[in-house]
């Protein structure tokens, strides 16, 4: 697959993940689609990835992922961007608190046959942890 299609098909899962549509995340993810978030115990196949969605969708409405640079070579598309949410469900035991909550984020996803078929995620977990209110940020 050419570049640009590679691009486009990371466009559509980030797409997906932003509205929470599981019958498109479904369409872009492969069957055997493994998910590496750092800070995770294990790795997500597809079902747990997408519920993993479904779940953050419940807890924060927003934006979502922001991608500010593109990087694309071989079989592999990487995202430098933001996660921009609300907080406006019950979260870990957080109840809500309205925060809005801004953190980066880089994903590496490789395309295999026409499908995502893995992903890497890095995410500033610290700051979304402050900005949630369960961490509490450095006094000046």
């Amino acid at each position: 697959m050419s570049t640009e299609t590679n691009i486009a098909l990371s466009d559509r899962l980030t797409d997906a993940s932003n509205r929470c549509d599981a019958a498109q995340l479904r369409e872009v993810l492969a069957p055997d689609f493994v998910a590496h978030i750092a800070g995770s115990p294990q790795p997500l196949n597809r079902e747990q990835y997408i519920e993993a969605i479904l779940q953050a969708q419940q807890a924060f409405t927003g934006q979502g992922y922001v991608t500010e640079d593109v990087i694309a070579d071989g079989d592999k598309v990487v995202l430098r961007g933001k996660i921009q949410l609300k907080h406006t469900g019950e979260f870990m035991g957080q109840a809500p608190t309205g925060n809005q909550i801004q953190f980066d984020s880089i994903i590496i996803r490789r395309i295999a046959d026409g499908t995502i078929a893995e992903e890497w995620q890095v995410t500033d977990r610290f700051a979304f942890l402050q900005q949630l209110g369960v961490i509490p940020a450095p006094k000046p």
